[in-house]
């Protein structure tokens, strides 16, 4: 059940975020920068924090794990390493999103642009002002004109071929 658990809240957020995903991109860079940061700092005050993200792993790799109870005590560091990893956190994503505010947001999926550019497309092809008759009138019946020749392309014009 423990798995299932975590399955679940793993997916759930993944799941709200789906639709905004420039937010969860910047949610997700600044979990990750602020817990990668914290498991240092963690390391060099020899405080039990790290334990517990080793626990989370262990029972992942080993099947067995969670017979085991290894509970390491929750110091005064630990707290302290907390609080600031959710400092980091707050101020990691104020400052990203004031720096996304004045940015284009992300580009919408190559699938989604090309059905743009095909809805487009189809909508200047039925367009009124084209004409009906294509290439076919070149002239009046009063002042008939001599057909178009192709246009250049590939060589220089005037050179003998």
């Amino acid at each position: 059940i423990f798995w299932l658990v975590f399955v679940c809240l793993l997916f759930c957020p993944t799941l709200f975020f789906l639709a905004f995903t420039q937010k969860a991109s910047i949610i997700s860079n600044v979990s990750l920068g602020a817990v990668t940061l914290i498991v240092c700092i963690d390391h060099y005050t020899d405080s039990n924090l790290k334990f517990t993200f080793k626990n989370v792993l262990n029972r992942f790799i080993y099947a067995e794990f969670g017979e085991a109870v290894k509970c390491p005590p929750f110091q005064r560091n630990d707290l302290i390493l907390v609080t600031c990893l959710l400092g980091v956190m707050v101020l990691g994503l104020v400052c990203q999103l004031i720096i996304e505010r004045k940015k284009a947001p992300f580009p919408p999926a190559p699938f989604q642009q090309w059905r743009w550019a095909r809805s487009y497309a189809r909508y200047q092809d039925n367009d009124e002002n084209t004409p009906l008759i294509r290439d076919e009138v070149l002239g009046t019946t009063e002042a008939p004109s001599a057909p178009m020749p192709p246009p250049v392309v590939g060589y220089i014009s005037g050179h003998p071929g």
